[in-house]
């Protein structure tokens, strides 16, 4: 594809045409189907992004569908598209993680010539995880879509209840407050645990997905540990002493969550919060627009903080980029639409939809930090966040990653035997790179 044509037809205005049904407009040629479609996961996000496209179909004529797919079959249904080299999807909005394989094995079309003259529009968060691959190489795949991290909700009334912290300050010498540190969030996850009317938190511990990575990522991160050294080198880093002692404090807070939350994947958290049963509750933002809905009956007094740190301070990263399939047949369709979607006009009606925009412009006004209770938070949170792994091997490091941590939490391995588990494992996967020229970059 010609790109640098293209970019050149949409900053001239002469690139806003209604296409016309079943028509691929590069070529004339039939195409797969008619107009644009994009696929994402099944969540509010993705509703979204359904109201979003109509205005672009409006403006343009171009039809566009966004075809949702359950999370639990999300990874599993791309892979085919990709195995396939399947033409039924145009644009792909994919977690961070899965640049690196997308990337280096073709599946999406690289953007460069597209996000060059944007991507100081953009967070350099969101560039670096959901746009450029590998890191510093200058090579974009994707535009930034939905920004995202996980944080927590939390009961006011509970926490600010005369009461209750009177309590809390005769229990643990300080005063009951959003917690700052992992250390100070356990004594109010303890403090609030009153089986069985009451828990102190929500956590997601699934084994499904990343579910479990991702909880226990950004207290390994903030405790001062990681998954790998410098050249990836894993043993000695993934199963310190460090390490260790993140996942040992992981698994000392499934006590005061409520019974289950072994299982707990992405939905739950939000839901016990709504019924009562939790002070605390761990969520993605894309997760917390119920709690700001009436099927909140505590809506009014729910707040919102950061997910702590220790030593360090960092969030985990959740969120998506929306990429180009190298196997559209409409791809000047798409580039239309990736080059409309960058705009700030359109990142704005994104945010204002309830999308949470990565845009510069956007969250750096008020509006955008008083359009929801919890984009404060939202903000406070985004220079923090950090990554895994979002090289090609990524989803054999998460299997091996969540298998182990979840066999640790059900007390089937020592938290020591789990993290030589994964080093090993891990290191078996990397070492595999070696064969590749440039491995080291990635």
């Amino acid at each position: 594809m010609k790109m640098r044509l293209i970019l050149a037809l949409f900053s001239l205005g002469l690139f806003l045409f209604p296409a016309c049904p079943g028509i691929d407009a590069a070529d004339n040629t039939p195409a797969a189907h008619a107009g644009l479609r994009i696929v994402w996961a099944e969540w509010e996000p993705a509703n979204f992004l359904d109201t979003l496209a109509d205005r672009f179909t409006s403006e343009t004529g171009i039809p566009v569908e966004i075809v949702k797919i359950p999370w639990s079959n999300f990874q599993q249904t791309i892979n085919n598209v990709w195995a396939q080299k399947s033409d039924e999807y145009d644009l792909i909005v994919g977690d961070s993680q899965w640049l690196g394989i997308a990337a280096t094995q073709g599946h999406y079309v690289e953007l460069t010539d597209l996000v060059n003259p944007i991507q100081s529009n953009f967070t350099d968060q969101s560039i670096l995880y959901y746009s450029e691959y590998p890191a510093g190489s200058g090579r974009y795949y994707g535009i930034p879509c939905e920004s995202d991290a996980l944080a927590f909700a939390y009961r006011k009334d509970l926490f600010e209840d005369s009461t209750e912290q009177e309590a809390f300050r005769t229990r643990y010498g300080r005063e009951l407050a959003p917690p700052k540190t992992w250390m100070e969030f356990r004594d109010v996850a303890e403090f609030f645990t009153r089986p069985p009317q009451l828990y102190g938190t929500a956590i997601s511990y699934g084994k499904d997905y990343d579910f479990i990575t991702m909880t226990y990522e950004q207290i390994l991160w903030s405790f001062g540990g990681d998954f790998h050294g410098p050249g990836f080198v894993v043993d000695g880093v993934i199963n310190s002493p460090v390490a260790i002692n993140a996942l040992i404090f992981l698994i000392e807070l499934l006590e005061f969550n409520p019974p289950g939350a072994e299982n707990f994947n992405l939905d739950e958290p939000g839901t016990i919060f709504r019924e009562g049963k939790v002070a605390t509750a761990q969520l993605w933002f894309t997760f917390m627009p119920p709690l700001i809905s009436e099927t909140n009956p505590y809506r009014e007094q729910t707040d919102y903080f950061i997910s702590p740190g220790q030593v360090h301070h960092y969030v985990s990263l959740g969120g998506q980029g929306i990429s180009l399939s190298a196997y559209s047949k409409n791809q000047d369709q798409a580039i239309q639409f990736l080059a409309w979607f960058a705009q700030d006009e359109t990142q704005l009606a994104w945010a204002e939809i309830g999308g949470l925009s990565a845009s510069k412009a956007v969250v750096a006004s008020e509006a955008f930090k008083n359009a929801a209770p919890y984009n404060a938070a939202f903000l406070e949170s985004l220079p923090l966040v950090k990554d895994f792994y979002n090289i090609p091997e990524y989803e054999a490091l998460m299997q091996s990653t969540q298998n182990h941590l979840h066999e640790a939490l059900l007390k089937v391995e020592t938290p020591q035997q789990a993290l030589d588990n994964i080093a090993r494992e891990h290191g078996q996967i990397l070492s595999n790179r070696s064969n590749v020229i440039g491995w080291e970059l990635y």
